[in-house]
C-alpha cells in the first residue's frame, strides 16, 4: 500500500480490506477506511491469523468515496471478490442488470461491488471463468450500445476459498497490472 511502483499515484492510502476463509462456512472479513499501514488492528489480525486462502486489497479510490463499504473484498456466501481499474459512464444500465436476489446485498457504490454482482447475476457460482467473460462482455456490449469506446479496464480476483482466480481485461488492452505470490 506505500510502493506503488505500477500505478497513478504511489500509495494506496483510502482503505483496505482482508477476507480469509477459517474454521466458518462464509469468510471473515475486515475492511477499513484507514491506510493499510497505519491500522493496528490489521497488523495483529495478521499475526493471528493461519489460513490457507485469503484475498486481500489496498484502495485508491478514483470516483467512490472513502467508506467502509466501498473497501474490498467483497463478500457473498463464500465467495470473495477484488477488482482493480474502473467502469466508465455506463454504470446505471448495469445495475439494472444485477438479478434481484444479489441487488438488496449491495452496500457501496464502486463500480468494483456492481462487477461482483454482474458476475454473480452471470453464473459465478456454477462456471467462474464464464461468468467473469460474461460480465465483461455485457460490458462491452452495453457500452457500444451507449457509444462508449473504452468502457472497462479490470484486474480481479476471485476466490470460494478452495479455487482462486485472476482475471485481467481491458476494453483498450491495458489492464492494471496483477501480482500474485504463492510465498507470501
Amino acid at each position: 500500500s506505500m510502493c506503488s511502483r505500477s500505478a497513478e499515484t504511489p500509495t494506496n492510502g483510502d482503505g483496505f480490506g482482508v477476507g480469509w476463509y477459517g474454521m466458518r462456512e462464509r469468510p471473515g472479513l475486515f475492511r477499513s477506511i484507514r491506510p493499510a499501514w497505519n491500522d493496528f488492528n490489521l497488523r495483529d489480525l495478521a499475526g493471528q491469523i493461519d489460513v490457507r486462502v485469503m484475498l486481500a486489497h489496498v484502495r485508491a479510490t478514483s470516483l467512490a468515496t472513502v467508506q467502509e463499504t466501498n473497501c474490498h473484498p467483497f463478500r457473498f456466501g463464500h465467495w470473495l471478490f477484488v477488482h482493480n481499474g474502473e467502469i466508465y459512464q455506463i454504470e446505471r444500465d448495469l445495475i439494472m442488470a444485477i438479478e434481484p436476489e444479489y441487488f438488496t446485498h449491495i452496500l457501496g457504490t464502486t463500480d468494483s461491488e456492481l462487477m461482483f454482482y454482474l458476475a454473480l447475476s452471470f453464473g459465478l457460482k456454477d462456471d467462474p471463468l464464464g461468468a467473469l467473460e460474461r460480465m465483461a462482455g455485457f460490458v462491452e456490449k452495453t457500452a457500444a450500445e451507449h457509444d462508449v469506446k473504452e468502457a472497462l479496464w479490470m484486474t480481479l480476483g476471485v476466490t470460494d476459498g478452495t479455487h482462486v482466480y485472476a482475471v485481467r481485461y481491458a476494453s483498450d488492452s491495458q489492464a492494471p497490472t496483477l501480482f500474485h505470490s504463492r510465498d507470501m
